[in-house]
């Protein structure tokens, strides 16, 4: 059996009770179907057929009955007899047409025809009868009447038959059915034999194949679940599900075996880990400090700087406000000294004028003179008549003479003038340009000034950014600080957490002290980094 799966096995056996179940089934529907068409049979055609067999039966009779009445009937009841006779009449034919599609056999349908036959005799002898007994002729419808009694037994003899068919077939339905009863009964009997065998064997199966090989992998997985992974599961030979299920069961007791070894490895790995994260921690914690200590020394001397940068910006801003105020009030001279110089063309031009009308006053004065000559000439040619006119002649000539010599003196200062006028242009023009000079140096000063300043101010941002950067550092180290104190609690809590998980997982048996021992042991032998790290500090 170890080669059959139990799912093939159980198949096999569901199979072959579902088989059973569908024969039973389908045999059980063969024979109800055989039962019902007995019963309806029965129910639909032979008891209907005997009842209206027997109600046509009595029906005729009853006629008879009536007819017999009509020979012995007064004028009187001759209506109200022949009215009963019309009404069994009109039942018997009313019974014969509900008998017609009952029919099935053909001996019944034989039956039938005789019945028919013998009835129609009966029917035309009867009607022959009453017509004498309307008569009154009572001697021969009284002759007539016995003749009709063999046509009646025919008939009567003919429903019996009928009814004997149909009582024969309501029994045949009836045994039919009572037959295929017990049929089903034995085979039912049968089948539910065969059904509990084939469910005791299954039972035994179950019990032989899955059941007792279950119970004995209780036991080793009991172990497991009490963390003993070095039991040896049963069953793992087997080819079924049960062996599949050992199988797996032993892997997953090597794998977790073989997890737990790690586990416990990691375990230790994370001891020795958070051991020197936590002197790490402490170390840094401390280099931190000092750092933040150094950042603090470092943001008060950078205060230091940029209160003196911000004092030398403001110095820087005041000469520069100095130098462009100096530079406006040079300006404001060179444009002094420009106007002085145009003063001094238009005073230079307006002496060159007047030098030009003092020589027209000088030739004028000449002339004069020589007509003053001219007149003392023509006076003395004329005598004593002209000696007056000589006279006035002599004083223009003076007065010309003084005009001259007044011009000349007018045109030598003038002269003078001009000269001391050029001297001044040309010394306020070298004045301009000296100013010009001292306003682009002042400029290029009052620029450097500016430049300084600009710089200063810069220098002064720049440092209050370096001052608050330092703040945040500081800020930021002190964090630090913060984050690794508490760095160094959670490895502690870390070295903790890691012990408790050895100690839990030490809960599993595996086979592995030993290694464990010796990988505790060369941890515990591995230097530190972080003790390398303080002596190297140290040396």
């Amino acid at each position: 059996m170890f080669g059959l799966s139990i799912r093939s096995a159980l198949m096999g056996a569901f199979a072959l009770m579902g088989l059973i179940i569908v024969g039973q089934g389908l045999y059980a529907l063969n024979q109800v179907s055989k039962v019902n068409r007995s019963t309806v049979d029965f129910a639909t055609n032979w008891m209907p057929s005997a009842n209206t067999a027997l109600n046509l039966g009595l029906s005729a009779s009853r006629a008879r009955l009536a007819i017999a009445k009509h020979v012995i009937s007064t004028d009187d009841e001759m209506a109200q007899t022949e009215k009963d006779i019309q009404t069994q009449l009109d039942a018997v034919e009313r019974y014969r047409k509900k008998y017609e599609t009952l029919l099935s056999s053909p001996e019944e349908k034989a039956a039938y025809e005789s019945f028919l036959k013998d009835w129609g005799e009966h029917q035309k002898q009867s009607e022959a009868m009453i017509q004498l007994s309307r008569q009154h002729k009572q001697v021969e419808a009284a002759a007539k009447f016995k003749a009709i009694v063999s046509t009646f037994r025919a008939a009567m003899n003919d429903v019996g038959k009928l009814v004997e068919i149909n009582e024969t077939g309501a029994g045949q339905s009836a045994e039919a059915a009572a037959t295929t009863y017990n049929q089903i009964w034995w085979m039912t009997i049968v089948i539910i034999a065969c059904g509990a065998l084939i469910a005791l064997a299954a039972s035994v199966f179950v019990l032989v194949h899955i059941c007792r090989p279950l119970g004995a992998l209780t036991a080793p997985i009991a172990a497991l679940a009490q963390g003993d992974f070095r039991v040896k599961i049963a069953g793992v030979e087997r080819r079924d599900e049960v062996g599949q299920i050992a199988q797996a069961v032993s892997d997953m007791a090597a794998r977790v075996r073989e997890t737990v070894d790690n586990i416990k490895g990691s375990a230790r790995d994370v001891t020795s880990a958070s051991a020197e994260i936590s002197s790490s921690t402490t170390d840094l914690s401390q280099r931190t400090e000092e750092q933040a200590a150094s950042l603090e020394e470092t943001a008060a001397s950078m205060e230091q700087i940029s209160a003196t940068v911000r004092k030398n910006a403001e110095n820087a801003e005041h000469a520069n406000r100095s130098a462009a105020n100096t530079r406006e009030v040079a300006s404001r001279g060179g444009e002094v000294v420009a106007q002085a110089v145009s003063a001094m063309a238009k005073i230079e031009d307006s002496s060159r004028k007047i030098s030009d009308i003092i020589g027209v006053i000088d030739e004028i004065a000449r002339q004069t003179n020589l007509l003053a000559l001219n007149a003392a000439v023509e006076a003395a040619r004329a005598g004593e008549a002209g000696r007056g006119f000589a006279v006035v002649a002599s004083e223009v000539r003076s007065l010309a003479q003084r005009s001259s010599q007044a011009a000349k003196d007018i045109k030598s200062l003038i002269g003078s003038s001009n000269d001391q006028v050029k001297d001044g242009v040309d010394l306020v023009n070298r004045a301009g340009t000296a100013l010009n000079e001292i306003v682009e140096s002042i400029s290029a000063v009052a620029s450097i000034v500016s430049e300084i300043a600009t710089a200063t101010n810069e220098q002064a941002t720049g440092l209050d950014e370096v001052s608050r950067a330092l703040s945040q550092m500081d800020s930021v180290t002190q964090q630090n600080s913060a984050l690794v104190e508490e760095n160094a609690a959670t490895a502690k809590t870390l070295e903790q957490q890691a012990q408790a998980m050895r100690e839990q997982v030490a809960y599993f048996q595996t086979g592995e002290a030993a290694q464990a021992a010796q990988a505790s042991s060369a941890a515990a032998a591995r230097p530190r980094p972080a003790r390398q790290a303080a002596q190297a500090r140290a040396a």
